[in-house]
């Protein structure tokens, strides 16, 4: 993937990459600090955003410019009608892909070999760069290949995606002195712009530009076949025109200069070569023969081409000298005749060798000539098998009188091709890069005159722009100027806030930069450029003018709210005092402090009505005003309010003065003040309150912190320093003695103020009431006890802060007022701090709260409160505010304890009295006497019986809090935290007076003694009987006899009266039945009470009466017994029931129509 993504990045590449970010990096941090003419115009993100755009905008146009420049370079001007277009050939575009493909893998498979195991940066000797590239120009058949191939320099082909395979364009040579590209005959005779060859021709040469774009090559070899050199007029001149074609369009895409190396090879075809060079061995082969042109970059082959022929007679001379030698060494006549020829046919090839050069290199009018750099001649390796070529007719007749024989393979080397290809082409890759800096340089030559000439014009028309822009702005300040003298005139100083909008107004005109902000760099240059700008002259006049401006306004301004402090009574004696000292340093240059005067100029401004912004504008125009180098204080005083001003202040004792000063410099120091809260943490909301209803982010003042103490030893002693050189104010002078008696009565003060303000916190810092919950209770006591206890980090917050000596040092009164604080902290003889003991007694004591919660889950009394009286214990003895907070703790403890009793004995009578109490007595006779439902002597013994259900429950849970002393009964003291209601007590009172009347005898079932005796009988009746179950009371208007009755006794389940006669309605009697015959049979008189234990009954029989008198056992009996049917059965006890309801009326019995009896009770 990264190779895909790097594959095409080059070194160039990569450095114009480089180069671009490090630009866009400078232009962002560094371009804000250029200005020019104190204007930074790139001050801003979007100007430097601009900037970029713009260079990036410039480059594009530059680098298009190059681009159109070089297609132009590309048009020649032609004298000569253009030929006519050749017809574009028909041919298969299968063939042209096929081709276009395989060369782009061949390039591709170059470069990854080239690059093989590199960085992705393609640095270092993984470039393209590396190796010098040269192409390898040759028709078909001129020994290219076979050259190469025995140049010995280990020329290969890179790998095995670019091995040679027949039909391909180009072949590839990699060794390690360079790269060699060998074209294909085809190529090279391919017809100008058309056709298959020339399009594959094309594409070779773009993918050559596209790998190595700075230097496409460093050289061509055109290599030249002796066969077609000698082969006719023709033959040459064909094989010309496809060279000079082929360097033409090399010259055309690579757009620079490269040398052209000339190589004939073959020369082993010239009769008598063998035989010549025979005696050389390999070393001496490899040196070179031919002829290397002087460097002529830019001057064209002219000189070349001239010096070509003498340089080719050298060359034939050289051989004729050596001929003799040769000769005579030769083995045979036969090799002495090849050697003597030799020269003769070398000679000949010089002719048609000048004529090709000159055709391929000489210089035309619509195209310039490749640079010819030198001619060469060698031979590849001989293979035997090929004819001599002649070249003259004594040389052909040697020849042919010769017998033909094989050539032997110990001489089959190449001759002249090592040296030509490693010590001349090779050592000259860097003639391309020089020829083009040759060109670059050349072209400059022109562009000076014509740069002097751009600025000569650029300077006169700077010159004139800038004296009209300097003209125009020495118009603009002077109408400024104009403008700011009438404002100046409408504006007072006599330190009134009337006067701030005007004052603020001409400041603000002022203060305006007098020359107005270039609008671009160019504006910049044209108005500071050819020496004539102003700006700096103008500036200097307009500062000096707000300066004046400011003394003449603001100056006396200050000064007027200086003198209306000082003589302002309502402020304090310290703000008066420095008010004094400020006025009287502006008109004293000798005692002037500007860091003073400064300092109460600015707090003064916050007092006046500004908005923030023109409070800010307003301490803008201070500093400028008091900061001024050239700044002077000399107004004029009043002497006569300054007298009056010293001895008002001096009539005040100078410590308290000094305190005050002293005390509103710590607040301002250190405003946050040190709540509980900040001593004690996220717990403390939920431990501790205080009484006054202060919130717990109050506190004790930041000035009375340890922090404030440090701040206050600092400041005490600069007061007094400030107080001995401030003596000049109030035209006192202090000596040494007087500097410290004011530091001890500073001291004093201000210790007594630190202990009054802990003392304050502390006196009204109480741990809060205990939850009412048992188990919440005992959550905030473990919380208290624990290693995180909030009052314990609270009290530990108290001791560090009223620990102000430092170890070793004296205490202060601070300490020494707070120790009984600090030794809860401290460990006695070796035992553990009071702290500890006192969180122990806490733990106890909510562990008992606890074991009260548990009991009350598990229905069951509570245990002793002995934990709680431990804590109370531990309370004495204990500093002030600790003792109280475990008072209070215990105080809590205990009614948190007595009202898990009330909720534990409401939960009882809700769960095992008051269900049962309702299904037996609600809406039941004899509890409500006009129910016509009874209710059972079962239930009413199981409720109402001594031991039962109401007795039983009062007694276990109720006794100890009842006073039964009274009437009506009333709760004690410690039950006022029951919170049970007053008509619970009230049943529980009436419940026992039933159990009283009901169960006299304490039994666990109702009897009820009492005797009947008749009073009166209506004459109308004869005989009147009352019958009780099994009892009887008989009465014929004889003696009154007494009848004894228990009720209930055997069959008591009903009750009868029986007269007679039958009255007039012919009814001789009524019956009642139920558990409750006794009290229904009484419903049907009416009883009145004689006394509390004698009652008279009534019975209204149809109008004739019948009167008996009921004399009961006790004077506490059930008859008329009010208390029964006030009971009510209550679902709570902790909730407050509606009022008891009076007894009903007694209930009138329907009229019998057979006796017409109704009675009442």
């Amino acid at each position: 993937m990264l190779k895909r993504i790097f594959g095409g990045l080059t070194f160039r590449r990569f450095l114009m990459a480089l180069v671009v970010l490090l630009g866009i990096g400078f232009i962002v941090h560094q371009s804000p600090r250029f200005s020019y003419a104190g204007h930074a115009p790139f001050a801003t993100p979007a100007a430097r955003a601009w900037l970029t755009l713009a260079l990036c905008l410039l480059w594009v146009f530059a680098h298009g410019l190059m681009v159109l420049v070089r297609r132009l370079d590309r048009v020649r001007i032609s004298w000569e009608p253009a030929p006519p277009e050749p017809a574009a050939p028909q041919y298969d575009d299968g063939p042209l892909v096929a081709a276009r493909d395989r060369l782009d893998m061949l390039f591709r498979a170059v470069r990854r070999v080239l690059r093989k195991d590199g960085p992705a940066w393609r640095l270092g000797r993984h470039s393209l760069y590396r190796l010098p590239w040269y192409v390898a120009l040759g028709d078909a058949g001129s020994g290219k290949s076979l050259l190469l191939a025995s140049s010995r320099l280990g020329m290969s082909e890179p790998g095995d995606d670019s091995q040679w395979q027949a039909g391909d364009p180009c072949r590839f040579w990699l060794g390690n002195h360079a790269l060699l590209i060998e074209t294909g005959g085809a190529l090279v005779a391919a017809e100008g712009g058309v056709g298959f060859a020339h399009a594959v021709w094309q594409r070779l040469l773009k993918r050559t530009w596209q790998a190595r774009r700075f230097c496409p090559v460093n050289g061509v070899i055109v290599v030249l076949n002796v066969q077609d050199l000698l082969g006719g007029e023709q033959l040459a001149l064909a094989r010309a025109q496809d060279a000079r074609a082929r360097l033409r369009d090399m010259q055309r895409r690579f757009r620079a200069p490269y040398p052209v190396y000339v190589v004939v090879a073959q020369c082993d075809r010239l009769a008598g070569f063998e035989a010549f060079f025979a005696h050389l061995d390999r070393a001496a082969a490899e040196q070179v023969w031919g002829v290397t042109f002087a460097d002529s970059t830019g001057q064209g082959n002219g000189a070349a081409l001239a010096a070509f022929e003498n340089e080719f007679a050298t060359l034939v001379r050289r051989l004729q000298d050596r001929v003799v030698y040769l000769t005579a060494t030769a083995g045979d006549d036969v090799q002495a005749g090849a050697i003597y020829g030799f020269p003769t046919q070398f000679e000949a090839m010089g002719e048609p060798l000048g004529a090709w050069l000159g055709h391929v290199f000489a210089r035309s009018f619509h195209a310039e000539a490749s640079w010819l750099r030198g001619v060469y001649f060698t031979s590849a390796a001989q293979d035997g098998d090929v004819r001599a070529v002649s070249s003259s007719a004594v040389a052909a007749f040697v020849r042919d009188a010769a017998p033909s024989r094989q050539r032997g393979t110990a001489h089959a080397h190449g001759y002249f091709i090592t040296g030509l290809l490693r010590d001349v082409v090779f050592q000259e890759r860097g003639l391309a890069d020089r020829a083009a800096a040759d060109m670059r340089r050349r072209a400059s030559r022109y562009l000076w005159p014509a740069a002097l000439v751009l600025a000569v014009v650029i300077a006169g028309a700077m010159l004139a722009a800038g004296y009209q822009r300097n003209r125009a702005l020495i118009q603009k300040v002077h109408g400024d100027t104009t403008k700011l003298a009438a404002l100046a005139a409408g504006v007072t100083a006599h330190g009134r806030g009337a006067e701030l909008p005007r004052m603020l107004a001409l400041l603000d005109a002022a203060s305006r930069p007098v020359l107005p902000p270039e609008s671009s760099i160019v504006d910049a240059i044209v108005l500071h450029g050819a020496g004539l700008y102003q700006g700096d002259t103008l500036a200097d006049t307009a500062h000096a003018e707000y300066h004046a401006l400011l003394r003449q306004t603001l100056l006396r301004f200050v000064q007027a709210r200086a003198r209306q402090a000082m003589t302002n009574t309502a402020r304090g004696d310290m703000p008066r005092f420095r008010a004094l000292r400020t006025y009287l340093m502006l008109s004293d240059p000798e005692h002037y402090d500007a860091g003073a005067v400064m300092a109460w100029t600015m707090r003064d401004i916050e007092l006046l009505p500004l908005t923030d912004a023109r409070r800010a504008d307003m301490l803008a125009y201070v500093k400028d005003l008091f900061e001024a180098p050239d700044f002077d204080a000399a107004l004029p005083m009043d002497a006569a309010v300054v007298a009056r001003m010293r001895a008002e202040l001096t009539a005040r004792p100078l410590a308290d003065r000094v305190y005050d000063m002293l005390e509103s410099d710590l607040s301002e120091a250190v405003p946050q003040a040190l709540s509980v809260a900040l001593l004690e943490g996220m717990n403390t909301p939920l431990v501790l309150r205080r009484p006054s209803g202060q919130p717990l982010s109050e506190g004790v003042p930041g000035a009375y912190t340890l922090a404030g103490y440090r701040l206050y030893e600092a400041m005490r002693d600069q007061l007094i320093a400030d107080t001995e050189r401030d003596g000049w104010v109030l035209g006192q002078a202090s000596s040494p003695a007087d500097a410290v008696r004011l530091r001890d009565t500073l001291d004093r003060d201000y210790f007594s103020h630190y202990i009054w303000a802990w003392d304050a916190l502390l006196s009204d810092t109480r741990v809060g009431p205990l939850p009412a919950d048992a188990r919440d209770g005992a959550a905030e006591m473990h919380v208290l006890a624990g290693a995180d206890s909030p009052l314990r980090r609270f009290l530990q917050g108290v001791v560090a802060q009223t620990t102000l000596a430092a170890k070793g040092d004296p205490d202060t009164p601070v300490d020494r007022h707070f120790d009984p604080l600090h030794q809860l902290f401290l460990a006695q003889d070796g035992g553990v701090p009071p702290i500890v003991r006192i969180q122990g007694a806490i733990e106890s004591a909510a562990q008992f709260l606890d074991a009260v919660d548990a009991a009350r889950q598990h229905g069951l009394a509570p245990p002793p409160a002995e934990a709680l009286a431990s804590l109370q214990d531990a309370a004495e003895g204990q500093p002030a505010p600790v003792r109280d907070m475990l008072q209070q703790l215990a105080n809590d403890g205990k009614a948190v304890a007595l009202d898990d009793v009330r909720r534990r004995i409401d939960e009882l009578w809700r769960a095992d009295v008051a269900p049962f109490c309702h299904a037996a007595v609600d809406n039941r006779y004899p509890v409500n006497p006009q129910s016509g439902q009874d209710m059972t002597q079962d239930d009413f013994n199981r409720l109402f019986a001594p031991g039962g259900l109401l007795d039983a429950f009062f007694h276990a849970n109720l006794l100890n809090y009842v006073d039964m002393s009274a009437n009506p009964w009333r709760w004690r003291p410690n039950a006022a935290r029951l919170g049970f209601s007053r008509t619970a007590l009230q049943v529980f009172q009436d419940a026992a007076t039933i159990r009283q009347a009901f169960f006299p005898d304490g039994g666990k079932t109702m009897l009820i003694h009492f005797q009947l005796s008749p009073i009166f009988l209506d004459p109308y009746f004869t005989q009147f009987n009352l019958t009780l179950g099994a009892q009887t009371l008989r009465y014929s208007h004889g003696p009154a006899i007494p009848t004894g009755f228990a009720w209930p006794g055997g069959g008591a389940q009903s009750g009868r009266i029986d007269y007679e006669p039958a009255d007039p309605e012919g009814r001789n009697g009524h019956s009642v039945s139920g558990p409750w015959a006794l009290f229904r049979l009484l419903d049907m008189g009416t009883l009145q009470a004689v006394r509390s234990d004698r009652f008279k009954l009534d019975f209204d029989l149809s109008g004739k009466r019948a009167s008996l008198q009921l004399d009961a056992g006790s004077v506490i009996n059930p008859f008329a017994l009010t208390a029964l049917h006030r009971f009510r059965c209550l679902d709570r006890l902790l909730t407050v029931g509606p009022a008891a309801k009076p007894p009903p009326p007694p209930r009138q019995l329907p009229a019998d129509p057979a006796s017409g009896v109704g009675a009442g009770r």
